[in-house]
């Protein structure tokens, strides 16, 4: 039984992309077998001809489907991309050796930038902020966009350039006075806008990871605000769970370190 697919956001061709590419890459669909016929996945998922055919070609674009043309079965390609897993496996083993292939293209900075109280979780506002909007590739693709955004003060002590050649959050350990004292992110799992998917090179309304980072200094005020997007390929989240296993429920409610969005 299958859910028909709902106009929203997400177009519904992007639904259905989505759906297709993580059966793929799940490993439903094994290389070199047919997907449903076109009819098929309109009576699956209440979706025209039209919608399929956009969906399949999304998918051909991306390297995953072989689509043979008018009359032929459409196949998924013989070396589908790696799955997420090993993908993110690979990122984040790249970012952590600085390898040659772990690339930091910066495509804009702005100085004296003033962010209102209403952007912020926590934390109070600096008086100005240095704005770095950069991209992160591996392999020569893009997997994060972000938006950083680093008192003002702070950036000035950078030796120049530096912005282009590293990490921005490691900086501040040696120039942050007074020193970094708290932290906190934020992740939301949405779907890739235009702007997203342009400097991605990903699908439009494909997964993407929105993270907010904010560093406050033992002042309170925030030092450090970063908006950043990820590839939901290339993107995962690993983390201790010591202590759910270690508590008792009740014990968890007055836990000040949890994330209470675990459940």
């Amino acid at each position: 039984m299958y859910e028909r697919l709902i106009s929203g956001q997400t177009t519904l061709y992007g639904q259905l992309a989505s759906i297709l590419r993580s059966q793929i890459l799940g490993g439903n669909l094994g290389p070199e077998t047919n997907i449903p016929t076109i009819d098929e996945l309109c009576e699956r998922y209440g979706v025209s001809r039209i919608t399929v055919r956009q969906a399949i070609q999304m998918l051909a674009d991306e390297g995953l489907l072989i689509n043979g043309g008018r009359g032929k079965r459409v196949m998924v390609a013989p070396k589908p991309s790696r799955s997420a897993e090993e993908s993110f496996q690979t990122t984040i083993e790249a970012i952590k050796s600085n390898e040659p292939d772990h690339e930091i293209v910066l495509l804009q900075r702005i100085d004296h930038v003033v962010l209102q109280a209403g952007a912020f979780f926590m934390g109070a506002p600096d008086h100005a902020y240095a704005m770095f909007r950069k991209i992160h590739k591996f392999n020569d693709l893009p997997y994060a966009a972000m938006n950083i955004y680093i008192a003002q003060k702070i950036v000035d002590q950078f030796p120049p350039g530096i912005e282009a050649r590293q990490e921005l959050a490691p900086l501040l350990t040696t120039y942050a006075r007074p020193k970094v004292a708290s932290g906190r992110e934020r992740i939301v799992v949405a779907a890739a806008d235009y702007e997203e998917a342009r400097l991605l090179k990903y699908p439009m309304a494909a997964p993407v990871a929105k993270v907010t980072r904010i560093m406050c200094n033992t002042k309170g005020v925030a030092v450090y605000f970063g908006q950043f997007t990820y590839r939901g390929d290339r993107f995962g989240v690993e983390r201790e769970l010591g202590p759910y296993v270690k508590q008792s429920w009740d014990g968890l409610r007055n836990f000040d370190n949890l994330d209470r969005r675990f459940s």
